[in-house]
């Protein structure tokens, strides 16, 4: 609730003072698909994954093509793969890294007296962590006492990963977009990526829950891990 408190706060002080000329405000969502740089021990390899990605942002003019907009969005970030042994073990796996992130991006709009308008965006972004889980489902082969026999068995077990990483995620971000003009609206789109900069996994020890009966280690141990996120996001904006 604190998250959806704070940028509720921020609409109503960009709203108020969007009489000035200079000033708009809006709102945009999409979709983030997110991986991370580098494969922490125990893990095989991983793959891009979409999740939702979202919030309220405001624009500051200093002249009709220079500008510094500010955002508050919630994303989804993390990654997912696989860990199969045909015939023994058929995990899925599924990160969830989430993130209130705070870009403060300098933008650059190309044509500011049309309509139709391009524009860059480039600057650093900080993430707060709200979320740090994993997830492993899938099966396994394993011994049921009660059946006296090696049977395949179901698993369902989440590993928690906020105690080794970090509170804050750095990254810088840099994207391409096209503003259209409708009366006293404006409409975008935009497409950015995000470079982490901070390795988020540090030393520690993850516990897993659910794994009773699977032959999942019940506690993961980590060194520091050189890994990163990074993502694409592309996002729908209207903004007044």
């Amino acid at each position: 609730m604190k998250r959806f408190a704070m940028a509720a706060l921020i609409l109503v002080i960009l709203s108020s003072a969007s009489a000035a000329r200079n000033i708009t405000f809006g709102a945009k969502s999409g979709i983030f698909s997110a991986n991370i740089t580098t494969v922490p021990e125990g893990w095989h390899d991983t793959a891009f994954k979409n999740g939702f990605i979202g919030g309220v942002y405001g624009n500051y003019a200093f002249t009709k093509d220079v500008s510094v907009q500010l955002e508050v969005l919630y994303a989804e970030k993390g990654s997912e793969g696989s860990i199969v042994y045909p015939g023994f073990i058929n995990y899925q796996f599924d990160s969830r890294f989430n993130y209130i992130d705070i870009p403060i991006l300098g933008r650059y709009t190309m044509r500011a007296d049309h309509s139709f308008k391009p524009y860059f965006l480039l600057g650093p972004s900080v993430g707060i962590s709200i979320k740090a889980e994993m997830d492993v489902k899938g099966e396994e082969l394993r011994w049921d006492p009660i059946l006296q026999q090696v049977v395949m068995g179901p698993v369902n077990a989440i590993y928690d990963y906020s105690d080794v990483t970090t509170t804050t995620d750095l990254a810088i971000v840099f994207g391409f977009g096209f503003e259209y003009t409708m009366g006293f609206s404006r409409l975008s789109i935009d497409g950015r990526f995000n470079m982490g900069r901070t390795h988020f996994i540090q030393a520690g020890t993850v516990t897993g829950h659910g794994i009773a009966g699977t032959n999942l280690p019940p506690t993961i141990d980590y060194e520091d891990e050189q890994t990163k996120n990074i993502g694409f996001a592309l996002m729908m904006g209207l903004s007044f």
